[in-house]
């Protein structure tokens, strides 16, 4: 027999939800009531760059959030926020990087935003509040290839206007 409590982040606060228990190792994602794993192939919503070592910093508008819940996702119930199954930004390294730093600043009435990086080996980093409302993901020795980004909204239904900047070298090491 096994145990469950269900809570909410915030007291009080009361959401309806589904649990799913399965034996299956190979859960895909749950989004709303349809469900749909990430796309990472898919097409970018804010296009792709291509990046190479010594590329300094970039900075790409973009609009956070989407209906898909990144804990439920394929990314792993680290990640947190709201955000669509294709990635908001592919970016293609076409060198090694020493170090980059991938963040969002300037989020329209400081809205709450989140970030989901799928890196060339398959792997996720997820982040929310490094700084404040604003996430942040470093890269040590970041590799050759492609990079999907997913800028999410902490709250469903909510989307913020936002810069998403990448740095390289030691602006990318440096300070918050």
């Amino acid at each position: 027999m096994y145990n469950v409590w269900i809570g909410s982040y915030n007291s009080g606060d009361q959401a309806q939800g589904q649990l799913t228990v399965t034996t299956s190792n190979t859960l895909t994602a749950v989004a709303g009531s349809g469900g749909a794993p990430l796309n990472p192939a898919g097409n970018p919503n804010f296009g792709a760059r291509s990046l190479a070592a010594g590329f300094g910093a970039v900075t790409i508008d973009v609009t956070s959030g989407g209906n898909i819940e990144a804990r439920n996702s394929s990314a792993g119930s680290a990640c947190r926020g709201y955000i669509t199954a294709q990635p908001d930004v592919n970016v293609t390294l076409t060198t090694p990087v020493p170090s980059a730093r991938i963040f969002i600043d300037n989020a329209r009435d400081n809205a709450d935003t989140t970030l989901v990086i799928q890196t060339p080996d398959g792997s996720y980093h997820c982040d929310d509040d490094t700084n404040g409302n604003s996430p942040q993901v470093d890269l040590s020795q970041a590799t050759a290839g492609a990079y999907h980004i997913w800028v999410g909204s902490y709250q469903s239904g909510v989307q913020a206007h936002a810069r998403l900047n990448i740095t390289s070298g030691a602006a990318g090491a440096g300070g918050k």
